[in-house]
């Protein structure tokens, strides 16, 4: 069966801000506070799912009734697999995550023609993700720290304007409290993220505005906690 990460936001905190008075935070694990300079904030939804992960099966790991010829081999594996890994072993998972977020207006002031079409600004964040254990994973805080990275791109779009993309690179380190077992245990589902985002710089121009100036590269660090809602109910 495909495992599909899907991930619901239980609490997002700010944590800092940087340069100007609203900058970007183009994904969050629900994205119900988004600030970009000029056209935020956003509200919408982030889905990730997990595709492909390495590492070494639990031991019984079976697939049917026959134990998988691969349970102790340190592999590649689909994503059918991913959630039945050894803690104990080193892990990397590779997903794919992607938002659809809107905004009535952008907020920038727009001249006829364009002040009389609909002023709502959709962004599209899409990219890939990647996370990794980067402690020994036979302690117990290797087993709950993973360090990753997002590389995506954002595409605005909206009928003042034709559609656009900036640049979106995130860090990220995730604190997964499960791991203080090392068996399988429904705290698995539970994970809590700091991250520091890189968001490419926008102009008024390219909402459909009056000439203005680019708001330059947005930096944010913020945390969020969330529920691995498949890990949670439907994983054994």
């Amino acid at each position: 069966m495909r495992r599909s990460l899907l991930t619901v936001c239980a609490a997002l905190v700010l944590v800092v801000g940087t340069a100007r008075p609203a900058d970007a935070r183009m994904e969050e694990l629900i994205d119900w506070l988004m600030e970009l300079s000029g056209p935020g904030p956003f509200r919408g939804l982030r889905v990730e799912w997990e595709y492909m992960c390495f590492g070494t099966l639990r031991p019984g790991y079976s697939s049917g009734i026959f134990e998988s010829s691969d349970a102790k081999k340190e592999t590649i594996h689909p994503a059918s697999k991913c959630y039945s890994l050894e803690k104990n072993k080193r892990q990397m998972h590779f997903g794919v995550t992607g938002s659809v977020l809107t905004k009535a207006d952008s907020h920038y002031d727009t001249a006829e023609p364009l002040a009389s079409l609909d002023p709502e600004v959709t962004a599209f964040p899409f990219g890939a993700t990647f996370d990794m254990t980067f402690l020994d994973p036979a302690q117990r805080l290797g087993r709950m720290l993973e360090a990753g990275v997002t590389m995506s791109g954002v595409r605005f779009s909206g009928q003042r304007f034709e559609p656009f993309w900036v640049p979106r690179f995130e860090a990220r380190l995730t604190f997964r409290p499960g791991g203080h077992d090392s068996e399988p245990n429904k705290l698995d589902a539970v994970l809590a993220r700091v991250m520091v985002q890189w968001v490419g710089s926008v102009s008024p121009e390219q909402f459909g505005g009056l000439p203005g100036e680019s708001s330059g590269t947005h930096v944010k660090l913020y945390a969020t906690v969330g529920v691995d809602i498949e890990r949670l109910f439907f994983v054994r």
